[in-house]
């Protein structure tokens, strides 16, 4: 079940790197989607492709999603802020999200 209230430092620090990201490249503290870009990037990272917002920073999300154990989304339509998902209950929720059009705007956006 998600939680936003989580105590769990690793998750803590990933959602303050989520937020700083949606900021940074936004300028929005919590950009619609933020979770399922980064999340994409890391996918790209993985295959060895770059990503909108750079290897470093997937690098950051993926090591500290795996120490976390979990993952933030912010469900479209709740009010109050991200909730913290296990991988087992994300990773459904990215799957549906995940089309390849999106993952080819992550990499097209890489280049410029």
């Amino acid at each position: 079940m998600p939680d936003a209230t989580t105590t769990n430092p690793y998750a803590l620090a990933l959602k303050m790197v989520v937020e700083t990201v949606s900021e940074n490249t936004w300028c929005a503290g919590w950009y619609g989607e933020i979770e399922f870009h980064l999340w994409g990037a890391t996918e790209l990272l993985q295959e060895g492709y770059d990503n909108f917002y750079g290897r470093s920073t997937a690098n950051v999300v993926l090591n500290l999603s795996n120490l976390a154990e979990g993952w933030w989304h912010w469900p479209e339509g709740v009010e109050g802020g991200p909730q913290f998902y296990s991988l087992s209950e994300w990773l459904p929720l990215y799957g549906e999200w995940k089309t390849p059009a999106r993952m080819n705007w992550l990499r097209k956006r890489s280049a410029a």
